[in-house]
């Protein structure tokens, strides 16, 4: 049943960034091409632009690394006669913001004390769990896990949870469930043990 859900999140994900990045890239051509005939691009085509860029941005995190959207997605543009300068700098761009801030974005790496601390106020696990089993998020150990293969240890005020790493349980990741209808988990600090 994971397996499938995983699946499934995946290819919802490629879908999603496929579509945006079609829409990017038209965008991007309109503003390219008022640049190219010395004309200052609209204030309509450069919020498309940037909205486009945001979408993005959004879509690339989730279940698939970004590592490979970047081989499957990125690189194909890069190498490709069919765009031109920039429309390749308007998707370069929002992979570069991803892979630099994006997963890793808000994980703080905190003492096992101060970890501690910051999760005594928790309790045993209560919510509904299961939705997120394929869901995935960023571990302190720096590794990426699935949520059904870490251990619920506690949940926090504001839909938190502190989850165990699946391969050395002394480390522990605090995660935020975020979103409506496309649930994603935020790491936001962790601790890699004693």
């Amino acid at each position: 049943m994971i397996a499938w859900f995983r699946k499934m999140s995946e290819r919802a994900q490629r879908q999603n960034v496929e579509r945006t990045i079609e829409l990017l890239v038209r965008a991007a051509k309109e503003v390219d091409l008022e640049l190219l005939h010395g004309r200052t691009p609209s204030e309509d085509g450069r919020r498309c632009l940037i909205s486009m860029q945001r979408a993005l941005l959004v879509d690339v995190v989730g279940p698939v690394p970004i590592d490979v959207l970047r081989k499957d997605y990125l690189e194909p543009i890069l190498a490709s006669d069919r765009f031109g300068e920039g429309e390749k700098l308007a998707v370069r761009h929002v992979f570069e913001s991803a892979e630099k801030s994006g997963r890793r974005t808000g994980l703080e790496i905190v003492s096992w004390e101060e970890f501690k601390r910051r999760v005594l106020m928790g309790w045993s696990p209560r919510m509904g769990m299961s939705i997120y089993q394929a869901l995935s998020f960023d571990c302190a150990c720096g590794e990426r896990h699935l949520f059904g293969q870490a251990a619920p240890l506690k949940e926090l005020p504001g839909m938190r949870l502190v989850l165990s790493c699946p391969r050395l349980a002394a480390n522990g990741t605090c995660v935020k469930v975020k979103g409506l209808f496309r649930i994603r988990l935020e790491s936001e600090f962790g601790s890699v043990g004693d």
